[in-house]
């Protein structure tokens, strides 16, 4: 699986799949609210040279609920027995970036800063797993939704359906 943007070719077709348990834009996270908050979101692009399921590349995406339009996208770079997590701060919004298929939302959460260093710091200290080769970003997603879980900052409902979403997008990829 290509886990580095540099495997998504500029001015690639954009496309959006709809998904039940999906946020397709910005809305939840530009909702005015009260509260500062921040909305966690998994991405997904198409696969590249070809995009078949295992080929998906899959990001995570937190959004501030704040007036400058704050976001982070955390993807897993390198390859494998060599990936280390990355963050890339104020992309681009999803929709417009080459090669996105999909955004799931996973969870709307307090932000304890502006930053939302405590979400950033638990995202990017998942383990990486670089001695399997077969692992890579879907799995890294799924093993941040799940840490994200056991450390109660989502609920086990919010993990499970966000991780379906994500696989139903994933497996209806051309094979």
């Amino acid at each position: 699986m290509s886990s580095s943007i540099a495997a998504r070719e500029p001015g690639a077709e954009q496309a959006k799949e709809e998904t039940p348990a999906g946020n397709h834009g910005a809305d939840a996270a530009a909702a005015p609210s009260r509260n500062r908050s921040q909305t966690l979101s998994i991405l997904i692009f198409r696969g590249r040279p070809e995009d078949t399921p295992a080929a998906r590349i899959t990001d995570l995406y937190v959004a501030a609920s704040d007036d400058s339009n704050t976001n982070s996208t955390f993807r897993l770079d390198g390859r494998p027995g060599s990936y280390r997590a990355g963050e890339l701060p104020n992309l681009a919004a999803p929709r417009l970036r080459p090669d996105y298929r999909s955004q799931i939302h996973v969870a709307t959460l307090p932000a304890t800063s502006v930053a939302g260093t405590s979400l950033h710091d638990t995202i990017k200290g998942v383990v990486i797993n670089n001695d399997d080769p077969s692992w890579g970003c879907q799995h890294w997603v799924g093993d941040v939704v799940m840490t994200l879980h056991e450390l109660g900052i989502i609920t086990e409902d919010e993990g499970d359906r966000a991780i379906d979403a994500m696989m139903n997008i994933i497996l209806a990829a051309p094979r």
